[in-house]
């Protein structure tokens, strides 16, 4: 999974690498060995299609490339984008010790990718631990949960499990979620302090005063103000904004293989005034899931 950056390189959302391009893998397969597990994968070019196989032999070694074809592509051009990379702010390491980051640095993108399409389709939250010193970052597996947790109350109860299972942190790591974008810290700041939630009720309440029964009745797909519809009851405290006149839901992620640029609501939640979810869906009407959430 990428992105472009301002100056059009790609950024890799999982390990944070900041690249000319992207590498892929194909045929990724494990094999579990007496000291661990071993893997092998078919390095993917951009433009030059497969050009060599990544593999480590599962005995605690490095992880390995070989090249198909030397005239075409080779360690050396490993250590030319390696040149041309930075990792979390900080150039890549090139040599031996940097070329095997790298092609551990592409598996692991491949396999967030993989938890990140089965977390759409089987509606889960996906958590990682992350740890950062003078030395190095640590990036834990994904864990998946059967939900997507979209309140903070759920990244709660997920903390709470997670404190309770083997999958303790370390001293100085925090947990991190994906919020369908990007990793966020799963226990963030809320989006809304006391007194912007103050603030925006009060204005809520105030465009109110048009709805009908003064915003006192169930109400659906109504202009509340140049920002927002509103479906629910604004002076009980429980409704839902949306940035445009459809419903959003918040119980399922979007799967659509084709989107078209921009084309988002952005949504808000609240229940007993208070804000408990928001983010963004997909604005196609036979759609309204989740691209993120906030």
């Amino acid at each position: 999974m990428t992105r472009k950056s301002a100056n059009t390189r790609s950024v890799w959302v999982h390990t944070n690498i900041e690249a000319p391009y992207r590498f892929t893998i194909k045929d990724l397969s494990y094999v579990p060995s007496p000291d661990g597990v071993a893997f092998s994968a078919e390095l993917v070019h951009p433009t030059l299609g497969v050009v060599g196989l990544i593999f480590n032999e599962g005995r605690g070694g490095a992880t390995t490339f070989d090249t198909y074809d030397r005239s075409r592509f080779d360690a050396r051009e490993l250590e030319k984008f390696l040149a041309a990379s930075v990792q979390d702010g900080q150039p890549m390491a090139t040599g031996f010790s940097g070329i095997e980051a790298l092609l551990d640095g592409i598996v692991s993108e491949a396999e967030y990718d993989d938890a990140v399409d089965t977390m759409r389709r089987e509606r889960q939250g996906l958590i990682r631990s992350f740890e950062a010193d003078n030395s190095r970052v640590y990036r834990g597996a994904p864990i998946a949960f059967t939900r997507p947790l979209v309140t903070r109350a759920d990244r709660e109860q997920a903390a709470a499990e997670l404190a309770d299972s083997e999958d303790r942190l370390a001293e100085n790591a925090h947990w991190q979620l994906f919020n369908g974008l990007t990793w966020v810290p799963l226990l963030d700041r809320p989006v809304l302090t006391a007194e912007e939630t103050a603030k925006q009720l009060a204005e809520i309440h105030a465009s109110s005063e048009d709805l009908p029964g003064g915003g006192n009745q169930y109400v659906a797909r109504k202009r509340l103000n140049d920002t927002w519809h509103v479906w629910g009851n604004t002076m009980s405290g429980t409704f839902t904004l949306v940035s445009d006149a459809r419903m959003a839901y918040h119980g399922a992620w979007c799967r659509c293989e084709r989107r078209r640029p921009g084309y988002t609501a952005n949504f808000q939640r609240w229940d007993d005034n208070a804000l408990v979810t928001s983010g963004v869906v997909h604005a196609a009407a036979d759609c309204r899931l989740l691209l993120s959430i906030d």
